[in-house]
């Protein structure tokens, strides 16, 4: 799973888009250039699994706008609050 930081949804999704992605609502319609929207946080997107090592040398993971989730637990970068 990837966590968006400091760039909206649409902008994501649409830079995904020009580069051949299509959105999927289901894990099940995984298959080449996919990626889906998490049902529980708005911020999260999910890839295949044969896709993963293609997202981490991504331009937007490369900025730094797209954060790898390694972990089951974990918070989206701009929703934690600094103490």
């Amino acid at each position: 799973m990837f966590l968006l930081t400091d760039i909206s949804m649409k902008a994501v999704k649409s830079e995904l888009q020009r580069d051949g992605f299509t959105e999927v609502s289901d894990e099940a319609e995984f298959d080449g250039k996919t990626f889906m929207l998490d049902e529980q946080c708005s911020d999260v997107l999910s890839f295949p699994n044969e896709l993963i090592s293609y997202i981490e040398k991504y331009p937007l993971v490369a900025s730094g706008q797209l954060v790898q989730q390694v972990s089951s637990i974990g918070f989206a970068p701009r929703k934690r609050q600094k103490r």
